[in-house]
């Protein structure tokens, strides 16, 4: 009884993605003779088929629809606008049609013994895109992907296998594989793979611990492709068990160092870090990494681990020099194998110290004295439109005391900014009043 009703529940499955109208069948006339029944493979996001045509016709004829030899509904052009170019992509240029007496069969200038990828989008009961790649070759099948390590560890990179059915690619085709980090919001291309002997190899960067990565292999007659329509001029793909694509998490390294606690802190002009281990196993080094944005982080130092202790285990480190403002520092703890895994990140903020200008009178009329407090480079004032309406230069005074004329400047709000002979600015508003 299940099986019945299965069965039942299957096929009104299949009707009812019939009257949704999705495209599944090409028929088109590159033989001589109209050829119906040409099934669409699903890539994932579009459909695809391919023919080689027998017959050279500059307005070979063509149709999609989504059950052989019939059509209603269908995919076509119109009487005004059916004619398609090779190896372009029409946006929504296969047009819906279910009645009216509007429709016209799509054409193209089909070559006797080219090659021709029909490509459609999957909209159902609307207008689809559409490219149609035309090649002198038979293009190349992706025959299998694989991977090495199978099990992707956190700083890691993955060698990505490719085979084919022959032994190298045409020319002006290429293989690449894509492959994303953040589920498609963005992805990326390897680069071009060289085949020999029917395989060759791509890579995929290392990546931090708990991410996954997705990604499928293909062919194209692009050079770069570009993400955003790289799936209309796609040859062929092996994007995974019903296009699931393949995928891989990255696991962290399970590091035989039991990191008890990692303190730092401002001492004066310098940092001073901390940590402590509870466990060590096979430890090699602690590589003490600063960033000034908490994403790039840089080697500092490094501290040689004790190597092998089951007792607490304390470690030092001072940065004599840190950054102006602000400091990132964590610790990668790495063992004798070249396993590693990351600290907490901990922030240490070293404000500079600002230089203070002064004017007096403030407000003024007609002579203003600036004090900086040590020699500047130029001294700019700016009006209240932004503009620049007076420059000094550095050579105006040895010891920072200036004296500025402002006759000639009309009453209301400025901005003085002085510049520093070690690059910082300093600035202050003033008022000319009379």
């Amino acid at each position: 009884m299940k099986k019945h009703v299965f069965l039942c529940l299957m096929a009104i499955a299949f009707l009812g993605l019939q009257g949704m109208g999705q495209p599944a069948y090409l028929e088109g006339n590159w033989t001589g003779t109209w050829s119906s029944g040409n099934a669409l493979t699903n890539r994932g996001v579009v459909y695809a088929t391919r023919v080689q045509a027998t017959a050279t016709n500059a307005n070979t004829p063509f149709l999609f629809n989504n059950a052989n030899q019939d059509y209603n509904p269908k995919w076509v052009g119109s009487n005004s606008n059916f004619t398609r170019t090779t190896n372009t992509l029409y946006a929504g240029g296969a047009y819906y049609f279910t009645s009216g007496s509007w429709d016209h069969n799509l054409e193209i200038s089909a070559t006797a013994n080219n090659y021709y990828t029909f490509i459609i989008g999957q909209n159902s009961g609307s207008n689809n895109d559409l490219s149609i790649l035309e090649t002198t070759y038979n293009p190349t099948l992706i025959t299998g992907v694989s991977q090495s390590p199978l099990t992707v560890h956190n700083g890691e990179v993955v060698t990505i296998t490719v085979t084919v059915n022959n032994t190298t690619l045409n020319s002006g085709e290429y293989l690449f594989v894509r492959w994303t980090n953040d589920a498609w919001a963005t992805s990326s291309f390897t680069s071009a793979i060289t085949i020999s002997s029917g395989s060759g190899t791509a890579t995929i960067p290392a990546q931090g611990g708990g991410v996954t990565v997705q990604y499928y292999a293909l062919t194209t007659n692009q050079a770069s492709p570009v993400t955003s329509t790289v799936d209309y001029y796609t040859l062929d793909i092996d994007n995974g068990v019903n296009n699931a694509n393949y995928a891989y998490t990255t696991t962290a390294w399970l590091l035989p160092i039991t990191l008890q606690s990692f303190t730092a802190q401002k001492q004066n002009e310098v940092s001073v870090l901390n940590w402590t281990t509870a466990n060590e196993e096979n430890a090699a080094q602690f590589d003490i990494e600063r960033s000034v944005n908490g994403q790039n982080f840089s080697t500092i130092a490094t501290v040689m681990a004790g190597g092998n202790s089951n007792t607490l285990h304390t470690y030092h480190f001072t940065d004599l020099k840190p950054e102006t403002g602000l400091n990132y520092y964590r610790l990668k703890m790495l063992d004798q194998d070249g396993h590693f895994e990351y600290s907490k990140i901990i922030l240490l903020d070293f404000d500079a110290v600002r230089p203070v200008i002064s004017l007096s009178p403030n407000p003024g009329q007609n002579l203003v004295h600036l004090y900086t407090g040590q020699k500047t480079g130029n001294i700019m004032i700016f009006n209240s439109l932004g503009d620049l309406v007076k420059l000094i230069p550095s050579t105006g005074s040895k010891d920072g005391n200036y004296d500025i004329d402002t006759q000639d400047l009309p009453d209301g709000i400025y901005q003085v900014v002085a510049i520093f002979d070690n690059g910082q600015r300093a600035n202050t508003e003033m008022v000319l009043s009379r």
